[in-house]
């Protein structure tokens, strides 16, 4: 489509569009408009209808009233005077009152005198059916009467709607009790329907607003008047409708009227807007012609001067032609930026000559040698200087050989590009020299094109001096630098090739683990350099020990592994085992000193014991557990009955190591209560582990392993900071603030910086240390005296509370305990629970509360399981306890719970 084309059609839809924008906003708001006056009109109509009808009823209640009065009308409800009746009483009489019915009813709820006139003849009809229910002694309208009461409105009967007052009879001076009641009526006909209205409409409708078929839109309007007085409604493109309901005498819905009204203002309205939009169609279509045109000459017209003009120095190729547009515009502007695009062209074409001739000095000078052949004939077609340096011939010589047999070692037929459809992007290969010298390179090939020719083009650089630094680099990386020996890694590449060949032959191999008996003991009396030259002498032994086609790697610090393949008989490697424990019986003589050593061996074999490196290592390593425990020097074979215990430990290690990773302890709290009050005073903060196979774990079965294996001080940073942080919490929540205790292991309390650990676990999380107490047992505090009062000192200024654990179990380290800062001192439960049995324990009970009390150290007593135990406590002076008689450890939130819930832990226990 040409640019005039869719300037045109671009016009076009603007103009349409800008139309149809106005049609629909002046539609959309004038009828919008229309629609408002017609609902307000048939509103006011409606609401002047409903008044109309309610002025009949109270004209008629006026007359009713009039009537009700006289003396004359009061006898006749007791003596049925006849004289009453034809003067009063006649058809002409009622009809002069424009009344349809009329009655009398005496006190006792009887009809004295009733008469209905028929509307269209004036002449006397029969009562309606239904119509002396409503006079009858238990009608309400009797009742509202003889109360002296009256009450007027509509009343819904089988043959019409009957407008109706009901008035007591009284006598003219308006005293004295209801003589009976008088009823007049008169009956809502079409001719009064038609009459209601104070303006021209097309019909007055009345339905009973408990008729069971309904029209569509007298059902919609009896679910709306439910809420509103009156409603308005469409029902088609020429009426609008107003709706009203009238309740009966007894305040019950009992009338629908709907008042039609022609939509003559909104379909003149419709009218008008078609008349103007008409026209205004007319001139838009104008003004766009205009507009059309007024472009075309301006902008399309010049354009197609401008494309010919650029066409004619495409075909012409000639850069150096200029294009000539007259004008001062933004066509004329945009012919001069492309005479300076053709400017810069021409410039480009000279600077692209002088780039190629830089370009060859550019590769010349690279160490980078770089190749192009012809991907079909692969015949080298360029070479720059390095490329021909690393071949070793001259241009004239590269240039047109074919690649085979000279740069690459490749048959013919079996190229890596072109033949076997290769990446070689960046990769080790071979590079043959004029001499015939395979040189290693590191290549990078692309397909690419010259002249329209398919082309390779191949950079290479020679990396001979990586390769042997690699080499070096890789006997680092698979060889221990103490001993020469191979390393872990290296071992299990060993190891994996032998099983290998060993599944394949079916032959047996075994697997040695040896670690050097109190190796730890040299290496930190006499300094590494000694225990260094120790494993560079065991190395040298074991070497000496084995065969060329065995295998001896130091897998790390004292620990080594021998692989000993093609094995006829089990006892060949007790053989070999046995002399490995013989070489390293012999003292070895380093710096002066006669080192004694020996070695503890565990034996695996291959396919008995297993069939991967991972389970032979394993078991050997089970084994030489075994060995240490059956008094070192020796060497045992792997069996199943041995693994139980120390594989289940290894795997509680193991498990141990990647529990803090995988969220698995959690923290369960103890109150510790002050018993009289029963108030919780106190917690104490104990670790479980959560492990996914055994289930809940105490501590007794992984602190232990937790020491040895140095894991202690992370696990115990971790209850530290996720005590303070729950603390915290509580303390946000508004529960009562209690203090909590952590316990520290001996391995914590000795590490280099647990003032700056506390530190920063109060600074995390914002808990005030006056609510962190720290507990260590007598034992840790008692190793080494002078750093523990330090450390302590330490502790104390940053404003937290400690507390001795499990205190009277060491009986020399009284003397010493008015020397650490201590707040609390914890009365160990050995005490109490051999309280009845030993009465020495009730006496050391009584001195360690009498010793803490004149020290002025608050006193916890610890495992409170029984009442007697409560009250020898009590007794005794000591009033803050802990144990299972309050409270078992529970996770966090039940302890908020107890904290929230029931602050009296165990009040039945509180004592006057």
């Amino acid at each position: 489509m040409t640019v005039r084309a869719k300037i045109r059609l671009v016009t076009l839809a603007a103009l349409l569009c800008i139309w149809l924008a106005a049609c629909v906003c002046a539609r959309l708001t004038l009828t919008r408009g229309f629609s408002r006056l017609e609902s307000q009109q048939v509103q006011q109509a409606t609401q002047r209808t409903v008044q109309s009808l309610r002025n009949d009823i109270a004209q008629l209640d006026t007359t009713a009233a009039d009537w009700a009065t006289w003396d004359d009308a009061c006898r006749f409800a007791q003596d049925h005077n006849a004289a009453f009746i034809g003067g009063n009483l006649t058809d002409a009489a009622i009809g002069l009152i424009h009344i349809h019915l009329i009655a009398f009813v005496d006190t006792e709820g009887r009809l004295v005198f009733a008469k209905r006139v028929d509307p269209a003849t004036a002449k006397q009809v029969a009562l309606p059916p239904e119509f002396p229910s409503h006079v009858a002694p238990h009608s309400k309208l009797l009742s509202l009467c003889l109360a002296g009461r009256s009450t007027s409105g509509l009343l819904q009967l089988n043959e019409g709607t009957l407008l109706l007052a009901a008035r007591p009879l009284l006598p003219s001076s308006g005293h004295g009790a209801p003589r009976g009641m008088l009823v007049m009526g008169r009956f809502l006909t079409a001719e009064r329907l038609r009459t209601l209205a104070q303006q021209p409409v097309l019909s007055v409708v009345s339905q009973p607003y408990r008729q069971p078929h309904l029209s569509p839109d007298l059902a919609w309007a009896k679910n709306r008047l439910r809420r509103v007085r009156d409603a308005v409604r469409v029902r088609n493109g020429d009426i609008i409708a107003g709706y009203a309901r009238f309740d009966d005498v007894y305040g019950a819905p009992a009338l629908l009227l709907r008042l039609e009204l022609p939509r003559s203002i909104y379909q003149q309205g419709n009218r008008t807007l078609l008349g103007l939009g008409l026209p205004l169609l007319g001139v838009v279509t104008l003004f766009g012609l205009g507009v059309n045109l007024l472009l075309h000459r301006t902008v399309s017209a010049r354009l197609s001067r401008l494309s010919a003009q650029l066409r004619t120095i495409a075909q012409a190729s000639n850069p150096s032609a200029r294009l000539s547009l007259a004008g001062a515009d933004e066509l004329s502007a945009l012919s001069e930026d492309v005479n300076a695009v053709l400017q810069a062209l021409q410039s480009s074409q000279q600077s692209a000559r002088d780039s190629a001739d830089q370009l060859r000095t550019i590769l010349d000078s690279l160490p980078t040698g770089f190749l192009t052949i012809d991907a079909e004939t692969h015949r080298i077609t360029g070479a720059n200087a390095a490329a021909l340096r690393l071949i070793g011939a001259p241009e004239e010589v590269v240039i047109g050989s074919v690649c085979h047999h000279f740069v690459c070692p490749a048959e013919e037929g079996s190229c890596p590009i072109t033949d076997l459809n290769q990446q070689v992007s960046h990769s080790e290969r071979v590079l043959l020299t004029a001499t015939g010298e395979r040189l290693p390179v590191l290549k990078t090939a692309v397909t690419v094109t010259f002249g329209g020719r398919p082309s390779i083009l191949e950079s290479f650089v020679d990396i001979s001096e990586r390769k042997r630094s690699e080499d070096a680099v890789r006997h680092q990386a698979y060889h221990d630098s103490l001993t020469g020996l191979p390393n872990r890694a290296h071992f299990y590449e060993q190891l994996g090739e032998a099983l290998s060949a060993a599944a394949s032959s079916n032959t047996m191999l075994a697997v040695l683990f040896l670690d050097l008996d109190r190796f730890k003991t040299i290496n930190d009396t006499l300094g590494h350099a000694v225990g260094d030259a120790l494993l560079q002498e065991v190395a040298l032994r074991l070497q000496q020990c084995v065969r060329a086609e065995d295998a001896i790697a130091r897998l790390g610090g004292d620990e080594f592994a021998l692989l000993l393949p093609g094995l006829e008989r089990p006892e060949l490697a007790a053989f070999v085992a046995q002399r490995l424990l013989e070489a390293l019986r012999v003292p070895c003589l380093i710096n002066g000193y006669e080192l004694h050593t020996s070695t503890s061996i565990g034996i695996t074999l291959f396919p008995k014991d297993g069939r991967d490196a991972e389970a032979l290592l394993q078991g050997a390593d089970i084994a030489l557990y075994h060995a240490k425990d059956q008094g070192r020097d020796t060497f045992r074979y792997y069996d199943s009955w041995i693994n139980a215990s120390t594989r289940q430990r290894l795997t509680l290690e193991n498990d141990l190591r990647h529990a803090l990773a995988r969220n698995e302890f959690i923290i369960h709290y103890q109150p510790q209560v002050h018993a009289p009050s029963g108030r919780i005073v106190g917690l104490e903060a104990l670790l479980r582990w959560q492990h996914p196979d055994l289930g809940l774990l105490l501590p007794s079965r992984f602190i232990g392993i937790a020491e040895e294996t140095g894991l202690i001080e992370t696990i115990g940073e971790w209850v530290l900071r996720e005590t303070c942080t729950q603390v915290k919490a509580w303390q946000d929540e508004g529960l009562p603030r209690v203090r909590a205790a952590v316990n520290l292991s001996p391995l914590q309390f000795h590490q280099r910086n647990l003032v700056g650990v506390v530190q920063e676990a109060l600074d995390a999380t914002g808990l005030d240390p006056a609510y962190l107490e720290l507990e260590l047992t007598e034992s840790t505090a008692m190793r080494n005296v002078d750093f523990s009062v330090k450390l302590m000192a330490s502790l104390k200024a940053m404003g937290l509370r400690l507390c001795l654990d499990d205190f009277g179990v060491g009986y020399t380290s009284l003397v010493y305990l008015k020397q650490f800062p201590l707040d609390t001192v914890k009365i160990d439960r050995t005490f109490l629970s051999a309280l009845q049995q030993a009465a020495s324990d009730a006496a050391i009970i009584s001195a360690i509360i009498g010793i803490a009390r004149s020290l002025g150290l608050g006193i916890i007593g610890e495992g409170v399981e029984t009442d007697a135990q409560l009250r020898f406590l009590l007794a005794h002076g000591c009033e803050v306890m802990q144990g299972y008689l309050f409270a078992r450890p529970v996770p966090a939130p039940a302890m908020a719970r107890l904290l929230r819930e029931r602050m009296l832990v165990l009040s039945q226990f509180a004592t006057d």
